[in-house]
């Protein structure tokens, strides 16, 4: 089955942790913590952190 990335998150809004020094919330330029509609918006935010993960709540 195909996922259709316009469907609304099940368990959203995700957030991802940046637990490298301490753990800490991503934020964007003017430190909001950035919230992803979708899981895989998130993961690839992750990625882009020395180790990142994703939380859904």
């Amino acid at each position: 089955m195909e996922i259709d990335p316009n469907d609304p998150p099940e368990d959203g809004p995700f957030y991802v942790i940046e637990k490298f020094h301490n753990p800490q919330f991503v934020t964007d330029e003017e430190g909001n913590i950035k919230s992803f509609l979708t899981y895989l918006e998130a993961l690839t935010e992750s990625q882009n952190c020395q180790k990142g993960f994703v939380l859904a709540f």
